[in-house]
Formats: structure tokens, sequence, C-alpha cells
């Protein structure tokens, strides 16, 4: 059940292997994955990695976007892929699940409404019951809305997060702050955006191409 998500005994990673899995065999995406669930990232490519997103694209394009993100998951997954991909050439690939923040379901995902969705004939209109992030493989987290609604809802101050939290699925279960957050991967994702929202990573391709070449 999702309510036992903090109960989950398995690790992210295995989680992450089988929400692939499932995405091939459920929702045959056109596209292969970006990236590869059991890829191993070092501390030294976190780091680095967190220094791209929180000192350079959180401070020219996430500027430029709207103040709150605690709503915006989609959005900002799709400019963080192309980013990395554009700027960096670092594969990332969106995930699609849900989070549970202190034992509360955030976003009320739901697997068949998922697939529900992905196979209708017509784009569904108002908010997806859905969380989106943003993985380079193995254990690693970027999520990008996350910060907002913990200060937002759960008190955590904001001034002792980052822009974009950058860190390992444990890094987020033992944050060392009044919060633990853990993620349930469910598929990955950029197809499923392309498909059913205007929120997919081709959408804002252009900006970082432009980038590229200025």
């Amino acid at each position: 059940m999702l309510a036992d998500i903090h109960a989950e005994k398995r690790s992210y990673t295995d989680m992450l292997v089988e929400a692939f899995t499932t995405s091939k065999e459920v929702f045959a995406f056109p596209s292969p994955p970006a990236i590869d669930p059991t890829w191993k990232i070092s501390d030294q490519d976190i780091a680095k990695l967190d220094y791209f997103i929180n000192h350079d694209w959180a401070l020219k394009m996430g500027a430029q976007m709207d103040p709150y993100w605690g709503d915006q998951c989609q959005f900002l997954a799709g400019h963080i892929v192309s980013y990395l991909n554009m700027i960096h050439n670092i594969p990332a690939e969106i995930i699609i699940g849900e989070v549970s923040i202190n034992g509360t379901l955030e976003y009320d995902a739901n697997f068949e409404e998922l697939k529900q969705e992905y196979f209708s004939e017509t784009r569904m209109r108002g908010n997806q019951n859905l969380h989106a992030w943003v993985s380079i493989g193995g254990d690693v987290i970027i999520d990008a809305a996350i910060g907002h609604r913990l200060a937002k809802n759960y008190n955590v101050p904001l001034k002792k997060l980052p822009r974009v939290m950058v860190r390992r699925a444990s890094g987020f279960i033992k944050s060392g702050l009044n919060f633990s957050a853990k993620h349930l991967p469910m598929i990955y994702g950029s197809d499923f955006l392309e498909k059913t929202t205007l929120n997919g990573p081709s959408t804002v391709k252009f900006l970082y191409e432009m980038a590229r070449s200025s």
C-alpha cells in the first residue's frame, strides 16, 4: 500500500529498477530510458551536479520562474533534464511516482491512473496526481519542488534548504532536519509527460540549445 511507503524495505535503487521494468513492459515508451538505475554515482559527481544545478541553473533559469516551486515539479523536472543534457552532456531522466513526507502522501499518485491517463486518447485537463523528479542513475534524486512544500506544509526553514535538493535517497529519509521524505518511483517519465502534458523536456530544449550556442 502507498500509505506504507516509509515501511517499504526495498532500497530506492531496487524500486527504481522495478519501475523501469514496469515502464518497458506496461507502457512501452517510444524512447529508451536515458539512464540506468543501477549506475553507481560517486559523492564527487553528486557534489559537482549540485553545483551545476544550484549555482548555475537555479541562479539563471530558475530565477526567471515563478517564485513558488512546490506545485511545479513536472515543469521544473523538464527544465533540469534539458539543462543537464544540453549544457553538460549529462544523461538524465524524469521519474514519476509518489513521495511521503513524515508519513503523509503528498500527491496521491496511483499507478492505474497513470496508465489510464497515458493510454487515453484525450489529454487530461487540470492537475495530475503525481510527483516528478530527476534521476542521473542509481540512488541520486534531484527534486526541485520538495523544498517549498517542506517549508509551506512542514515548517522546515527554507533558508536551511538548497533551492534544488540534490542528494541520495537516504539523504531525504534521514535529512538531519525536521522531516523525512521517501520517494517511490513508479515509472520513468519523460515520454509520459511528453504525451500527457506540455511539460516534457522537448518543450524547453530549445532554450538550452540557444544557451549552449551563445
